[in-house]
């Protein structure tokens, strides 16, 4: 993603860590964006490891609220955090649903004629 890799703030900001030698940084962006970050400059790192954590901010902050023990068991968290923030995560997850759902349906298809 070249609005990461050609960010010299974030270029800045390595220098940084490696005068201040942390064992571990916690990156905490929404996916992809935390990926390609962690991908583009995890090799320019002397020492530290990058752990990404996403959402746990939301958590640690309060603006996002955990769910509770029944929606974990029915693995519907992330209905639970789209009814909590419908606005930010509705768009992604229904694109990601529509895509996991098309390529099963494709899939099925592709069996049923076999």
């Amino acid at each position: 993603m070249e609005e990461i890799e050609n960010n010299h703030q974030l270029e800045n900001d390595i220098l940084e860590i490696n005068q201040l030698k942390p064992d571990i940084i916690w990156v905490g962006l929404n996916s992809p964006k935390q990926d390609y970050l962690m991908s583009a400059f995890s090799p320019l790192l002397e020492k530290s490891l990058m752990i990404g954590i996403g959402g746990v901010y939301d958590y640690l902050s309060g603006t996002m609220k955990i769910s509770p023990e029944w929606v974990k068991k029915l693995s519907l968290r992330w209905v639970y955090r789209i009814v909590q923030n419908p606005r930010r995560l509705f768009k992604k997850t229904f694109v990601a649903i529509s895509g996991f759902l098309w390529l099963n349906l494709k899939e099925a298809l592709t069996i049923k004629k076999k």
